[in-house]
């Protein structure tokens, strides 16, 4: 998730090749005459104005980047939690608040800084996602162990066993009752700062900023 690259406030520089100019950050296309600035973002004028539009092509662009870039940081953030419930044996349920909020800045990352409502509830999703795919092999460890174990012969089997047992991960954290009030609650206050950090921020434009070559080298 690279940012643009750092160029001066009222003009980027370009080299003679336009391969090495300062990309747009939403199409990826090189800025050549000019540019605007949106939420710390430099973008071409075409797409300053479909984003002002809110055209279906860059709504869905900007989807696909918040859902990528959220869906991985919560299946990262899952590998981490049980890695270190796994090596340390200890529940350290504060790790879904840093899920919460790498999921928050994924998405806010793919919508350019924008977010709103449906982002939020996409954060929430993909968070509590993560907190099931940190128990998902804890129950499938369950599913395959026992009297009544299910024992796959395929991989079709394995996928039915992972599916399986991310539905009974998501019941996890409520299996052990009052017991596990803490663990809900931090887990709760994860959830909580991703819809806070997905929610909608007005876009903030300005430009148009002309773009100009670098000066020529010294002789």
């Amino acid at each position: 998730m690279s940012e643009p690259q750092p160029v001066q406030f009222d003009r980027a520089e370009f080299s003679s090749a336009s391969s090495t100019a300062t990309p747009c950050a939403q199409c990826k296309q090189p800025l050549i005459q000019s540019y605007y600035e949106v939420n710390g973002h430099l973008i071409c004028p075409q797409c300053r104005d479909a984003l002002a539009q809110g055209g279906s092509a860059s709504r869905g662009r900007q989807f696909f980047r918040a859902l990528a870039a959220g869906l991985g940081a919560a299946i990262l953030g899952a590998i981490v939690w049980w890695g270190v419930r796994t090596l340390v044996h200890f529940e350290i349920g504060i790790i879904s608040i840093g899920i919460g909020i790498a999921v928050a800045k994924g998405i806010k990352w793919g919508t350019f800084g924008r977010g709103g409502r449906g982002y939020q509830i996409l954060a929430v999703l993909l968070t509590y996602t993560a907190v099931a795919l940190n128990y998902t092999p804890d129950m499938m460890q369950g599913l395959m162990s026992g009297e009544n174990a299910i024992h796959p012969s395929s991989f079709l089997g394995y996928v039915l066993v992972f599916i399986i047992g991310f539905i009974v991960a998501i019941a996890a954290p409520f299996l052990q009752g009052a017991s596990n009030i803490i663990g809900i609650l931090i887990i709760g206050f994860g959830l909580f700062q991703a819809w806070k950090l997905t929610a909608r921020t007005e876009l903030a434009v300005s430009g148009p900023f002309s773009v100009a070559p670098p000066a020529p080298a010294r002789p």
